[in-house]
């Protein structure tokens, strides 16, 4: 009778155990997919803000190309005789009109720089 009781007691006890375990496993898988769910969207939005970055650079450095290439052109149209001169201005009748298309992502920009 008392080997019957107390092998009772330890099956009742594992049980407990058990359940409480699978219970915590259960919880546990829950929290993973949260989890996992969680960084899958950080890892995307992360992978688009690489991508945007990178594509704002590439605007940039055109733009920086660009405007140095409008620098040379009014360089090349009248250059200055001195470097202590004042910086020569075009005359009305050269204007000079400078056109830069950017696209980054969705959105395009178009620079259009004209001197007079």
């Amino acid at each position: 009778v008392v080997s019957t009781q107390s092998t009772e007691a330890v099956v009742s006890t594992q049980s407990t155990g058990k359940n409480k375990l699978q219970n915590d496993i259960r919880m546990l898988s829950e929290r993973l997919a949260k989890i996992n769910e969680s960084l899958a969207k950080k890892i995307t939005a992360r992978n688009e803000y690489d991508k945007t970055i990178s594509e704002t650079e590439n605007a940039y450095m055109k733009i920086l190309e660009s405007s140095q290439s409008l620098l040379q052109v009014l360089n090349a149209r009248q250059p200055l005789s001195s470097p202590r001169q004042n910086p020569p201005r075009l005359e009305r009748s050269e204007p000079c009109a400078f056109l830069c298309y950017i696209r980054i992502s969705s959105m395009c920009i178009i620079l259009v720089i004209y001197v007079t």
